[in-house]
């Protein structure tokens, strides 16, 4: 799986997209009737313009690390069950990932407090640090395979989808 897609534009800079589940293709998969600076990919970057990147911003290829940022927001009335499910079932997953060296270091936070501003939109925010850009290539393959190591009957495996929604992905870099 792709993690990355790069559109290419007529009068726009390359835009890197976190895309779950995206193939390639603005069709889903087929390749079929979908070109590069068609109307469906011109409407697809004009709705995720955030992304651009400047044309003077580092090559990705640089050897920094990057930031894989998960936004859940926990389903009413499941917000300790959900944090216990991170913490019995996920992070020992991720800890066999980790020293697959899938990633460097994984962190789990929660809103604390909040102040004077409107509250956070998400209940827990799970940050994977990896090596470096490259890096994203395996980390959906290397996660589901610290899954199969330590749940390797699917029938056993426990499962959040019940407990919490994806509110966003993002990606970051040091500044």
């Amino acid at each position: 799986m792709k993690v990355a897609v790069v559109l290419l534009t007529a009068g726009l800079a390359p835009a890197f997209f976190w895309i779950p589940g995206f193939s390639g293709t603005a069709d889903g998969g087929t390749g079929e009737g979908t070109e590069v600076g068609s109307s469906v990919a011109t409407a697809d970057v004009d709705a995720l313009a955030p992304a651009t990147i400047p044309a003077s911003t580092e090559p990705q290829s640089v050897d920094r690390p990057v930031y894989v940022v998960y936004y859940w927001r926990a389903r009413p009335g499941r917000e300790a069950e959900y944090s216990a499910y991170v913490r019995d079932y996920a992070e020992p997953i991720d800890e066999e990932a980790r020293k697959a060296g899938v990633f460097e270091e994984v962190h789990t936070y929660t809103p604390f407090l909040r102040t004077g501003a409107e509250g956070a939109d998400w209940t827990h925010m799970r940050v994977f640090k990896l090596k470096n850009f490259a890096a994203l290539d395996g980390f959906s393959a290397g996660l589901n395979a610290a899954t199969d190591r330590v749940y390797p009957d699917r029938s056993q495996r426990p499962s959040s989808a019940g407990m919490r929604d994806l509110v966003r992905q993002e990606i970051w870099r040091d500044f």
